[in-house]
C-alpha cells in the first residue's frame, strides 16, 4: 500500500498529516515538498499538483517545530520515531520502559495534531 501524501494546501494537521509531516520535517525545514510517491497504474490517480515554494514547506516545518517545542521531550521522541525513524525499542533502551516511550509519543501527537494550536499547555494537555 502506497504512503498517503498531501499537497500543503490539503493541511490541516490531522493525526496522519502529522505524522506524514514528521517523516519528512528535514526535507520541509531544507525548503522542499516531499514527491508523491509512486503508484500502482492500476490504482486512481492522485491530482497533479504544483511546484511548492521554499517559504510554503519552511513555513509549515517552522510550524511543526513549534508545536514540537511545546511537547519537550515527548516531541523528540515522536520526531525521532518517524522523522528518524527510531525504533521505539531503541529510544526506550536508556531512558524509560517501551510502554511509556510509546505512550508519550502518543500524547505528543495527540497535542500537536489539529489545525489551531491547543490552548492549554501541553503539561495541562496530559493531566
Amino acid at each position: 500500500m502506497a504512503e498517503e501524501w498531501w499537497s500543503p494546501e490539503e493541511i490541516v494537521y490531522s493525526r496522519e498529516q502529522v505524522i506524514f509531516l514528521l517523516k519528512h520535517l528535514s526535507l520541509l525545514r531544507a525548503g522542499c515538498w516531499p514527491g508523491q510517491p509512486v503508484y500502482d497504474p492500476k490504482m486512481p490517480q492522485p491530482k497533479r499538483y504544483k511546484s511548492v515554494s521554499v517559504a510554503t514547506a519552511r513555513g509549515i516545518a517552522w510550524a511543526m517545530d513549534k508545536r514540537l517545542e511545546e511537547t519537550g521531550l515527548d516531541g523528540l521522541l515522536a520526531e525521532a520515531s518517524y522523522g528518524w525513524s527510531k525504533d521505539v525499542k531503541a529510544l526506550a533502551k536508556s531512558l524509560m520502559p517501551v510502554d511509556e516511550v510509546r505512550e508519550r509519543i502518543d500524547k505528543a501527537i495527540s497535542y500537536i495534531s489539529g489545525y489551531e494550536r491547543k490552548r492549554l499547555s501541553y503539561e495541562e494537555f496530559c493531566r
